[in-house]
């Protein structure tokens, strides 16, 4: 009797094949992230309030157990630059501090650049801010000029009253930026200086960036400030009129408004609409004059604000729920048609498993799988920016005259000021701190997960290779036993060797939890995040205008 084995070799390598090429597939395209965050997490949290949590005064401790009481002022490479308690300034290498403190400087290090973790109630927020500069003092009249933090140009000239009102403006929202109860720390430019470019003509305005609906603009990816001439109530002057002067209805409360924009620049990403839009607004509606925020006069200033937006009359604002407020994605805030928040999806992933299925026709076996490592979709966040003021808006600003638009703007205005003069100072830090934090909590999540399905589908891959690889090796015995069948089935006097066994199966590789189990979209979302957040606030009912 004649005997054959047949090969399955072809059918194995060939589904084995689209099983590794599918594996292979790239992830999902990445959208733009805000930063990651400290390495590591943050394990000084323990009030919620930075300030508290990771205060730059300190005792720090020497690698050789010694105790020093200082303040940490900066990080230079490997040496952080103190202020010890007789005011002396001193550089320690990094490398001469215990490891808790090196960590603990890694996370202030990031936490500096949205908190001023050095910040000193030095003043009462009833008291006056003077900017306490000269700058513009020597102002000339034209067209670019400078001022400590501020660089300005206009596309015509302006006279020298006008220039060194605007350079002590500058100054002093910069300080009174600075001075906020809610201890922010001051985006650092770009360049040396914040820009600002002032426009005569509007249609340059508009062809810059600007906004026709728009007061002022401040472009995020550009990170300049752009504002028309005729929004601050100015004219030409003299004769000729060649040159810019204060008129009598000027009001330098959108170039306060946008410059306070550049001053936390790097909030933008992490923040929602109405305090985006409402701490601008805050602090546009304190009183100024001749380089001086006037606190004390907040109540009237706030009243004026308002005035100021519906034509002279309080009577035409409503405010806004504050739930309602806080809850407004950013195209819903700004009077547009605002789509549902995309979902970041993670897919389970099952477990990968090779088998061998007999077919019912004949004996040969095939190989196949069972669970799939890259199921359609998965690999990261879907394809969603992550900022809660979305990029594709690359503007915002003061809103020209549309009604919904000025009541939310007014009430964002209320409500800071409701939780910064009601007593929620602190809470307020721990809200804004609580959206940095899951920002970059979702953001290393995403990131974990991310890593470990690359990892596991590499383990996959190599299972799959390592399989082939035997199944070649089977294959060659296949055909050497193969060939002795047939010299014996021809009259050979040949001895047949031992008859191939089954490929050994290997074991199914265990899932690692998170790609088991991932969160939950509703977990991941915007809203979710916000939601966390807003435990920190006793949030208002309703807002009211103070009286």
């Amino acid at each position: 009797m004649k005997t054959r084995l047949s090969s399955p070799l072809t059918r194995k390598l060939a589904l084995l094949s689209v099983l590794s090429g599918a594996l292979a597939l790239a992830d999902a395209e990445e959208t733009a992230r805000p930063p990651m965050g400290p390495p590591g997490g943050l394990t000084g949290l323990k009030t919620g309030d930075p300030l508290a949590d990771w205060n730059s005064n300190r005792v720090w401790t020497a690698a050789d157990g010694r105790k020093l009481q200082a303040e940490i002022l900066n990080v230079d490479g490997e040496t952080a630059v103190f202020r010890l308690q007789n005011g002396v300034e001193a550089s320690i290498p990094l490398s001469r501090l215990s490891k808790e403190d090196n960590v603990f400087i890694a996370e202030w290090v990031a936490l500096s650049k949205f908190f001023n973790l050095g910040y000193k109630h030095s003043r009462n927020v009833t008291n006056v801010a003077e900017a306490g500069l000269l700058d513009g003092a020597f102002a000339k009249e034209g067209k670019i000029h400078e001022t400590r933090h501020f660089r300005f140009e206009c596309d015509e000239a302006l006279r020298a009253e006008v220039v060194a009102d605007f350079s002590k403006l500058f100054e002093a929202t910069y300080n009174a930026v600075a001075i906020n109860p809610l201890g922010l720390a001051l985006a650092r430019p770009a360049e040396a200086k914040f820009p600002v470019r002032l426009f005569a003509n509007k249609e340059d305005y508009l062809r810059a960036g600007g906004s026709a609906s728009a007061a002022g603009v401040y472009l995020l990816k550009d990170r300049v400030m752009l504002v028309p001439l005729e929004s601050l109530g100015l004219a030409k002057s003299g004769s000729g009129g060649d040159a810019w002067k204060k008129a009598r209805d000027y009001d330098p409360a959108t170039l306060i408004h946008e410059t306070t924009h550049a001053l936390t620049d790097q909030w933008l990403p992490y923040v929602p609409m109405w305090f985006a839009e409402g701490f601008p607004e805050f602090i546009a509606a304190i009183p100024y004059h001749d380089g001086t925020f006037d606190f004390g006069k907040m109540d009237a200033g706030l009243v004026a604000r308002i005035e100021k937006k519906f034509g002279g009359s309080v009577a035409r604002f409503q405010p806004v729920e504050p739930a309602e407020l806080m809850g407004l994605r950013p195209g819903k805030f700004m009077g547009a048609t605002d789509p549902e928040e995309p979902q970041f999806i993670l897919d389970p992933v099952r477990p990968f498993q090779i088998q061998l299925v007999k077919k019912s026709e004949d004996t040969s076996k095939t190989a196949t799988s069972t669970g799939d490592p890259s199921p359609p979709g998965s690999g990261s966040a879907k394809p969603l920016s992550t900022s809660f003021i979305n990029r594709i808006t690359r503007r915002i600003g003061s809103p020209e005259p549309d009604l919904e638009v000025l009541h939310r703007y007014s009430s964002s205005m209320l409500l800071v000021d409701k939780f910064l003069r009601g007593g929620q100072e602190e809470a307020f830090r721990r809200y804004l701190f609580a959206l940095l934090y899951g920002e970059w909590d979702r953001n290393a999540y995403i990131a974990q997960y991310d890593a470990t399905l690359g990892d596991y589908r590499a383990r996959v891959n190599r299972q799959i290779d390592e399989f082939n690889a035997q199944l070649r090796r089977l294959s060659g015995e296949i055909d050497a036993y193969n060939a002795m069948v047939s010299r014996k089935n021809a009259g050979e006097d040949v001895t047949l060797p031992p008859r191939p066994g089954d490929p050994v199966v290997p074991d199914a590789l265990p899932v690692p939890e998170i790609l088991a189990n991932p969160r939950k979209p509703t977990e991941l979302s915007n809203k979710a995040l916000l939601e966390r957040a807003e435990l920190a606030l006793k949030v208002p009912q309703s807002l009211t205008l103070p009286r």
